[in-house]
């Protein structure tokens, strides 16, 4: 933040371009179990599962002045993802993202 951030806000500056922080997390369908549930009062409340799991990658662009970008994704879409990002803000776009392998990869630095 202290040696790279100030040049890519200078930067960003000068082109009239956004600067969107990028992260992604996993998501499963059985990290947070249904404990709850609602009944008519005096009724044990039954919740049925399949036991069926799902899991699924949400990736994310924030900008500071509010703009949000999401998706759901099963595979890695990085690059799809940027170039919907950079479309619909309708400017150029700096990227920070993490050292996952995804953000490294050729495809992406092209």
């Amino acid at each position: 933040m202290d040696q790279e951030y100030p040049a890519i806000g200078t930067r960003a500056k000068a082109e009239d371009a956004a600067i969107a922080w990028v992260d992604q997390c996993g998501l499963c369908s059985d990290a947070a179990p249904p404990d709850r549930s609602w009944t008519p009062k005096g009724r044990t409340p039954i919740v049925r599962l399949t036991g069926k799991r799902l899991r699924v990658s949400v990736m994310s662009a924030l900008v500071s002045r509010g703009a949000l970008w999401f998706t759901v994704f099963t595979a890695p879409v990085f690059t799809a993802f940027l170039d919907r990002v950079a479309r619909q803000s309708g400017r150029k776009v700096h990227v920070i993202a993490d050292r996952h392998p995804v953000h490294r990869g050729k495809a992406v630095r092209a």
